[in-house]
């Protein structure tokens, strides 16, 4: 897109930066208080690994997008509990970047169990367990849709069923 450009594309990577600093300060802030966020994304800002990690091309700055946003989506879901509709939406899009977090660093497979138990043991608002399994299961769904394409690629490409990578993410 950018040819031989780089420039361009570390000014987009530092805007994700910008962005992951604003997403820290909008979940510290819903999960403690205001001063906890505006504390944590200064703390964010400054740290020196981040900085260089943003400014290099290295996945990181994605990874942690996609691993707040997928946090974001879910905490918001559980204060929307009251619609249900909405609720299913803000799951999904948490599904997805889970997906697209774990097609970026297949350790982020964590995330999914980890949602799924949130979603089954901490959600408030939905009275049965049937409804939220149901989210649950929408997020696994949601999720498996952006792994899924890399998997069958792996399956016809290797001939062999290769999840996301076959190293787990070790390399």
């Amino acid at each position: 897109v950018f040819g031989i450009e780089w420039a361009s594309a570390k000014l987009i990577q530092s805007f994700v930066g910008t962005f992951n600093a604003l997403l820290i300060l909008a979940l510290g802030s819903r999960v403690f208080n205001k001063t906890a966020g505006v504390l944590a994304a200064v703390l964010y800002t400054l740290y020196g690994n981040i900085i260089i990690l943003e400014s290099t091309l290295e996945p990181t700055a994605f990874i942690l997008f996609f691993n707040l946003l997928l946090v974001y989506f879910l905490l918001l879901a559980k204060d929307f509990s009251h619609n249900p509709r909405h609720t299913a939406t803000l799951i999904a899009a948490g599904g997805l970047f889970a997906g697209l977090s774990i097609v970026t660093k297949p350790n982020s497979l964590l995330f999914l169990p980890l949602g799924i138990v949130w979603l089954l043991f901490c959600q408030t608002g939905t009275p049965t367990f049937r409804k939220k399994l149901a989210l649950a299961l929408i997020y696994f769904i949601s999720a498996l849709a952006v792994v899924a394409p890399v998997t069958i690629r792996n399956y016809v490409k290797l001939n062999d069923f290769v999840f996301v990578t076959a190293d787990a993410g070790k390399v």
